[in-house]
């Protein structure tokens, strides 16, 4: 599944400054697959999507921080609305960085096992939909800067929370079990007669 369209990251600081937050839409690079390659290129390709999928736990992460935030802001009307703008900034640049990270699982999804490829699958769909969440939230802001406690605008930071919280946990899950697999082989080849074993 090809991520689409994510949104560009310059817009956001320069139009808090000009009083407007675009969701600037920017159509991604395709993401092209990898041709075969022999069984050790497929295991690095293999131990790149695990460091991938650890890189993306982190933004996943960071996403779910900044929705966190912008739902701490609640009710508060000493907040501004530029301040929620701050945290859609990150929220922004997390979504996109994930996206790229995506985008070059996407290209080495051939050479994965299956449990990486239904990570990246499941990803892939978690990805678009937080950049929709968060991109709809910046034209709400845009829209109605002294309305934030409307609830459509509440249900974007809810979502977007919700959708980098289970990505985190996808993401958490698939690094654990990359890691077990390996300290497993490991403790095999330790044990094996023409092993490092006693």
């Amino acid at each position: 599944m090809n991520v689409g369209m994510l949104f560009g990251t310059a817009g956001l600081t320069a139009a808090m400054a000009l009083g407007a937050v675009p969701p600037t839409a920017q159509p991604a690079q395709a993401c092209a697959a990898v041709q075969a390659v022999s069984p050790s290129g497929n295991r690095m390709l293999r131990q790149e999507a695990n460091r991938l999928f650890a890189a993306i736990d982190a933004d996943a992460q960071a996403t779910r921080d900044a929705a966190a935030k912008v739902q701490s802001y609640d009710n508060d009307t000493l907040i501004s609305w530029e301040t929620h703008a701050v945290q859609w900034n990150k929220a922004q640049r997390a979504v996109n960085d994930i996206g790229e990270k995506v985008c070059r699982l996407e290209e080495i999804r051939p050479a994965l096992e299956p449990w990486q490829q239904r990570i990246v699958d499941h990803v892939a769909v978690s990805t678009r939909l937080m950049a929709d969440n968060a991109e709809d939230a910046i034209l709400f802001l845009n829209d109605h800067e002294g309305n934030l406690w409307m609830p459509m605008y509440k249900r974007y930071a809810a979502n977007l929370y919700q959708q980098a919280d289970q990505m985190t946990k996808s993401t958490s899950r698939a690094s654990d079990y990359a890691r077990v697999r390996r300290e497993y082989r490991q403790l095999q080849h330790d044990l094996s007669p023409t092993g490092g074993g006693e």
